[in-house]
């Protein structure tokens, strides 16, 4: 029969043996934690990337619609101001403004 983990740090005659263990755990533990702090930083600046791009793209669109007519003044003012509102945290925003969502010279 093989002997186990711990019963080999049982048969450790020095303190060196558990010595060497004790500092390779402590070691592992360091790279561990170091990884998920470099992880979450990552994570945060990655995150706080995208919504950057993602809101000035989705402006750009917003005017480009308006300037060729798909879309009118008013809505595209309740838009700017929707996503205004959502980038600064208003819980009462639900993601869609009080306007009419027909484009132009469509019937009603």
């Amino acid at each position: 029969m093989r002997p186990g983990f711990l019963e080999l740090l049982a048969q450790a005659r020095s303190g060196r043996d558990t010595g060497d263990v004790v500092v390779w755990v402590g070691v592992l533990l360091a790279v561990v934690i170091v990884g998920g702090i470099v992880l979450m930083v990552l994570r945060r600046r990655m995150l706080s990337a995208d919504a950057a791009d993602q809101g000035g793209g989705f402006m750009d669109t917003l005017r480009e619609m308006r300037n060729s007519g798909q879309m009118s003044q008013e809505e595209y003012d309740a838009a700017r101001k929707t996503m205004a509102a959502r980038l600064a945290g208003d819980p009462s925003v639900r993601g869609t403004a009080n306007v009419k969502t027909q484009r132009r010279g469509e019937s009603e």
